[in-house]
């Protein structure tokens, strides 16, 4: 399993908080500024899940690893996605740093704009930024064809502007 460990940097204030106790700190937003960590690994590991990867990492640590054994307040990247290990199991989660824009795929997908507009919804909503969700949303809602270019094509433009698109 490839797995990328981050731990937030010596010293900083969240440094073994849970995750419920960092979104209050937060006031409420739910995304996990990454600009708070540092990566401690990066590499295969003999592992089939999460549990695992914790189970590991508190009893050997692999060559290369240059953190503390695994505990709350640390983030787990696998092909999946980020994991914040909090009390009691892992939740996943956005990890984006300051001013980062959620990242979304559009190919494969239903190109109906609003099937595309929904994925860029959630993923703002998933990072926290629900107003921003919400100001996206009443911009392309908003759209008059000017003649010069299509609604569908402006609606596109205003997505890339709120989310990064694969």
């Amino acid at each position: 399993m490839k797995v990328t460990v981050y731990q937030i940097k010596l010293g900083h204030e969240y440094k073994f908080c849970g995750y419920d106790e960092i979104v209050k700190a937060q006031n409420g937003r739910t995304e996990i500024d990454a600009s708070i960590y540092e990566e401690v690994y990066s590499g295969e590991l003999d592992c089939e899940n999460l549990e695992d990867v914790f189970y590991l990492l508190n009893h050997t640590h692999p060559d290369g690893y240059k953190g503390h054994s695994l505990s709350v307040s640390d983030v787990i990247k696998t092909d999946e996605g980020f994991f914040f290990c909090d009390k009691c199991g892992f939740k996943e989660i956005q990890f984006l740093k300051k001013n980062e824009k959620p990242k979304v795929r559009f190919s494969g997908q239903d190109g109906n704009v609003f099937n595309l507009l929904g994925i860029c919804r959630n993923a703002l909503r998933k990072a926290g930024m629900t107003d921003a969700a919400e100001e996206m949303t009443r911009r392309i809602e908003s759209i008059e064809d000017d003649g010069q270019i299509s609604g569908y094509d402006r609606a596109i433009q205003i997505m890339m502007e709120y989310c990064d698109v694969e």
